[in-house]
């Protein structure tokens, strides 16, 4: 059974609540975490951005550090995120939270369909 009575997910790779920021897909295992990161994830980098202001000398941008925190805070039946379509470890997440860093725009999430 993929999915019980109540619309929660065991697996996260049946689940079909995912958000992108155009690259990286995240996974839920229920709508509930889901719409709780939407509602969670700007004011959670504004907290990093003023905590970690002052102590940064170079203009790094780890919104998506701040993204992958709040994720793993709120899913607690496992992790699973894709890029291209590819299953990535949270090691993984590290090269792309790197290259994002050189970023000045993060990108926005979306509630997308699978």
């Amino acid at each position: 059974m993929p999915v019980t009575k109540r619309g929660i997910y065991h697996n996260l790779k049946e689940s079909k609540y995912t958000i992108s920021n155009g690259e990286v897909v995240f996974f839920f295992s229920s709508m509930l975490y889901l719409n709780k990161f939407m509602d969670e994830y700007q004011n959670n980098r504004e907290k990093y951005r003023k905590k970690f202001k002052q102590d940064t000398i170079l203009e790094l941008n780890f919104d998506f550090l701040y993204d992958l925190v709040l994720y793993q805070e709120i899913e607690k039946r496992g992790f699973r995120a894709t890029l291209d379509k590819t299953d990535l470890s949270y090691q993984d997440m590290e090269y792309y939270v790197l290259r994002q860093s050189t970023q000045k725009e993060s990108p926005e999430w979306e509630i997308i369909k699978r």
